[in-house]
């Protein structure tokens, strides 16, 4: 089952197609292509761990806890 991102790319662009290899190659296109990792790199460029400690008000030990699960959740 699709879920997040992928479900919302279903929706939006592949949900006309009938056979599910259609569905599968235009998911793995969309995940794997160039723009979607170009999209990833510069929102993971874009978080830093004096960002989220200034958003936050937090310490350092648990503004890096929220940064790794920012950066994992890309």
């Amino acid at each position: 089952m699709l879920r997040g991102l992928a479900l919302k790319y279903y929706f939006t662009h592949l949900k006309d197609l009938n056979l599910l290899e259609n569905v599968c190659i235009g998911l793995k296109l969309y995940f794997k292509g160039n723009e979607y990792k170009r999209d990833i790199l510069s929102k993971w460029n874009a978080i830093t761990l004096k960002q989220v400690t200034a958003q936050k008000g937090l310490n350092t030990g648990q503004a890096f806890q929220i940064l790794i699960n920012k950066i994992w959740q890309l």
